[in-house]
Formats: C-alpha cells, structure tokens, sequence
C-alpha cells in the first residue's frame, strides 16, 4: 500500500474519531446531553458504559463493576484494571478511581469527572 493511501486512510480514520461523543451531564438542572469529545472542558461529568473508550482523563465518582483495558498505557497488564470510586468510607483501602484517557471500559458503568483534557 503506498503513502497517499495510508494518508487518506489515516484522515479518515480521525474524522470518525472526531465526530465521537460522549454523554455529558452539564447545566445548573444537571440534563444529560451528547457533546463531542474535543467540547469537553474540566468539570464536566460523563456517563460511562462497558465498551466506550474513555476521553479524557477522570477521577471515577460513581462505579458499578468496572473494569478498564490500560494496555495502552501499561503494555505489561493483561487483564483490566478494577476502578472504584473513593469516599469517606473506604479512603485508606488503596482504590484506584483514576481512568486514563484513551483507555477503554471493559465491564460495568459508571460516572466520572473529568480532570485533564488535550
């Protein structure tokens, strides 16, 4: 395959990935609404569910049984991570509640902050 085909692959490629959204909850009357991925700001909560790539990275507010795939970032783990939100009650039991951007949800949902985008 020569070069001017990858390249036009590749644009295309990020086109899509461009066009991605990702469900925000925004407002003073806290409404979902779809923003796309680059729109995000720091703040902003989103929903996450089992097969979503993460877009940005987060702290984990609200989880139910999820797993992440951090082999983008970790080649050496095999299997997903186990994200838990942290409060009061559990602070001191080494929770992991950080999700890295690009990182996709293996199992179960959950809520997010986000806390660093670009």
């Amino acid at each position: 395959m020569n070069d001017w085909v990858k390249d036009r692959n590749f644009v295309k490629l990020q086109s899509k990935i461009k066009n991605e959204s990702v469900p925000v909850i925004r407002g003073k009357k806290g409404q979902t609404q779809s923003v796309n991925i680059y729109k995000l700001v720091v703040g902003d909560v989103i929903l996450l569910e089992t097969g979503c790539r993460i877009p940005a990275d987060c702290i984990l507010i609200d989880g139910n049984d999820m797993t992440v795939d951090e082999k983008y970032y970790y080649p050496d783990v095999r299997n997903p991570v186990r994200k838990e939100e942290v409060n009061e009650d559990n602070f001191s039991d080494n929770r992991d509640p950080f999700l890295l951007s690009n990182t996709l949800v293996s199992t179960g949902s959950g809520v997010a902050v986000v806390c660093a985008v670009g």
